[in-house]
């Protein structure tokens, strides 16, 4: 078959994949925001279940605000990077072992 073709269908899955996976990451902390509060309720009966899902989002939002603070995720992808021999290669000229 046509290689372009693959090429351009390999690419647009890609592309939806990664559309998808940011649309996850964005309904994530709010859907973990209301799990937590579901489990957390037995042990907190005072509190209403909004109370706890506030509690549980602002929790979420201090260990990212630390994390970007630390700059984690600029480690995170500085490492991914040494791990592609193929991009290492291609800037640096030099094989990753």
């Amino acid at each position: 078959m046509n290689k372009p073709f693959f090429r351009k269908l390999r690419r647009n899955i890609v592309v939806i994949k990664y559309t998808m996976a940011r649309g996850y990451i964005w309904c994530q902390l709010p859907t973990m925001s209301i799990i937590a509060a579901g489990v957390l309720k037995p042990y907190f009966p005072g509190l209403s279940l909004w109370q706890l899902a506030l509690g549980g989002f602002t929790i979420f939002m201090i260990v990212g605000y630390i994390d970007k603070k630390f700059r984690f995720l600029n480690e995170e992808q500085s490492y991914a990077t040494e791990q592609n021999s193929m991009l290492m290669s291609g800037l640096f000229g030099k094989d990753k072992k």
